[in-house]
């Protein structure tokens, strides 16, 4: 965990970054298909001890799942940008629980979905403040 007289700065990466990073990857290393194997560097670079993976299951658990307790594989978005991304949510949550950041900033908004994810992390780590 991050001792708390650490800054700790969050950054997410646009989508043009991304594309770049999945595109550098896929060049470095050609005989790897998968669009997951960027997504999975990055993780083991920010949790080498793989601690995300218990927030990312937290997530699933405590949000994505139905009355079943089946997973909901997505939920379409009545403003015409398509269908939310779970994984990217779940991400976004697990960053920050594991970082436990004491002040969030999100610039440019949408559907509320990133900034509702956020929130829950932040309470889950019962601290932190997110200036939307």
């Amino acid at each position: 965990m991050i001792e708390t007289t650490q800054k700790v700065t969050v950054r997410f990466l646009s989508k043009p970054a991304l594309d770049s990073l999945n595109e550098n990857f896929r060049r470095v290393h050609p005989d790897k298909k998968s669009n997951s194997e960027p997504h999975s560097t990055y993780l083991k670079y920010f949790y080498p001890d793989n601690s995300w993976e218990a927030y990312y299951d937290e997530f699933e658990r405590t949000f994505r799942q139905d009355d079943n307790g089946d997973l909901i594989e997505d939920i379409q978005v009545e403003n015409g940008l398509g269908k939310l991304l779970w994984e990217k949510m779940g991400d976004i949550y697990s960053i920050v629980r594991y970082t436990e950041p004491e002040t969030l900033i999100e610039i440019g908004v949408c559907d509320g979905f990133s900034a509702w994810t956020i929130l829950m992390a932040l309470y889950k780590n019962q601290k932190g403040h997110l200036y939307p």
